[in-house]
């Protein structure tokens, strides 16, 4: 083939025509191409854990069409791709750089980190992390409520003996259906006599005693470990050991905090 010689007898002009459709562009490689704004847009989208697809569709919706882009789906693919790529290992340095960097504008915001690959979930992380939060504000708590974690119950002890440590109510009783079986957990007589003396405070202990028991032998559950178990410790979780107190419903779980938290995250990334 490489000493063929090819010789054009004719050429009719009006046959001539572009190679590619005005309407095609978007798919030549040529062609497309991400702005450094809709860079952007990709990366604050995949802070929010929106994905390159979605990110495509916000695009195409701005631009009033998936042909006015100038890019593909795959070209936001790969530039996430080669993002993460980027990041890498750093991802940790920049957090920190960033949370650093907001002191120098903010008067009122605080930040501590350090440096343990050793420390998650351990007695000493949260013991570390209790500690700082105490220099932050000056003065212990009245009441924690956490869920049942070991370690954070001992750093709680140490850091705020004088704070009363509550248990989630919600992390204990979402573990009910799993500890009595389905048949049970469908059973709507058990589950209202249940959540009549465990989501309120408005019985006394003595009364939370004799109808706890009752629900026991009633169900047969009364050789059931688990429930021995949260009752040794009712006085950390049932509100009808510590009604006098003034606690809100806030206070008596964290699924509320939580939501708040996942709030709190969100805004930091929009900020």
């Amino acid at each position: 083939m490489d000493n063929v010689i090819f010789e054009v007898h004719d050429f009719v002009e009006g046959h001539n025509h572009h190679m590619v459709a005005d309407y095609d562009m978007q798919f030549v490689r040529s062609a497309r191409k991400l702005t450094h704004v809709q860079e952007e847009t990709i990366y604050e989208l995949s802070n929010l854990n929106l994905g390159h697809v979605k990110a495509f569709n916000v695009m195409r919706t701005q631009y009033g069409g998936f042909e006015k882009v100038g890019a593909t789906k795959d070209d936001c693919k790969n530039f996430k791709q080669c993002l993460n790529c980027f990041i890498g290992e750093y991802d940790d340095e920049m957090i920190v750089q960033r949370l650093c960097a907001k002191k120098t504008f903010s008067y009122d915001y605080s930040s501590e980190y350090d440096v343990n690959d050793n420390a998650f979930e351990t007695i000493e992380s949260y013991t570390w992390l209790l500690e700082k939060l105490l220099k932050l504000f000056g003065s212990a708590p009245k009441v924690i409520v956490t869920d049942q974690d070991p370690a954070m119950k001992q750093s709680i002890a140490f850091v705020f003996p004088n704070t009363r440590h509550r248990l989630c109510m919600w992390h204990i009783m979402k573990k009910v259906a799993d500890k009595v079986g389905a048949e049970l957990c469908n059973n709507e007589d058990f589950k209202c006599k249940l959540y009549d003396i465990v989501w309120t405070d408005s019985i006394s202990p003595s009364e939370f005693e004799d109808k706890w028991h009752a629900i026991m032998v009633e169900f047969e559950l009364d050789k059931n470990k688990w429930f021995i178990d949260m009752y040794e410790i009712r006085f950390d979780w049932m509100p009808a050991f510590y009604r006098d107190e003034p606690l809100s419903g806030l206070k008596r779980t964290t699924s509320r905090l939580e939501s708040v938290n996942h709030f709190l995250v969100k805004l930091q990334i929009l900020s």
